[in-house]
């Protein structure tokens, strides 16, 4: 089996973007930690629970329902997703 010998620039090349790779990896990491202490449940999941435990029972168990908010943020509709299963909760249900 012949022996492979790379340039030099190539392995520094590869060098560098291994560094960068790990050092991003755990810059996130070390974000994501800071992030969860600060708020350890972001989408109050089990206060979604409670919030929309009289209307589980008004809904349809297995229909689908509209979802209308004036919060912008994607985790508030899985949050209301999760505690309202099995109903199907979308943001623009289709037209009747």
């Amino acid at each position: 089996m012949a022996n492979v010998r790379f340039p030099i620039q190539t392995l520094a090349g590869i060098g560098v973007v291994v560094a960068l790779s790990l050092y991003g990896t755990f810059t996130f990491y070390d974000d994501q930690i800071s992030r969860n202490k600060i708020q350890a449940n972001a989408f109050q999941v089990g206060t979604e629970e409670q919030r929309f435990a009289a209307l589980k029972h008004d809904l349809p168990a297995d229909g689908m329902v509209g979802y209308v908010s004036d919060l912008t943020e994607n985790g508030i509709l899985l949050a209301t997703q999760y505690a309202l299963v099995p109903i199907l909760i979308v943001k623009h249900p289709p037209a009747v």
